[in-house]
């Protein structure tokens, strides 16, 4: 929530905020972790063989942990060189 109170005051103000949900739930344990906090941070900086990576993602990550990070790390790229990730803004 404090993300959506950020991009809300944010427009109100006239600015432009991008927000995105991760509900891909963390292989790791079989799954029981869910879609848990952190999990974003080796997807998005491709650095799923890092102590936090294999933890919740596994020591061999799947096809689609991979395919995800690379998602991922796209719209990162896309958001810094453009200020556009690929998706729409938030609107409150």
């Amino acid at each position: 929530m404090p993300s959506q109170k950020l991009a809300e005051a944010n427009a109100a103000a006239g600015g432009t905020s991008y927000l995105f949900e991760l509900s891909w739930v963390a292989p790791a344990l079989g799954g029981i972790l869910g879609a848990c906090h952190s999990l974003d941070l080796p997807l998005a900086f491709g650095t799923l063989d890092s102590p936090v990576g294999t933890r919740l993602i596994g020591e061999e990550p799947t096809p689609e942990a991979v395919a995800l990070s690379r998602e991922l790390q796209d719209a990162w790229v896309r958001f810094i060189t453009t200020g556009d990730p690929g998706w729409s803004a938030h609107r409150p």
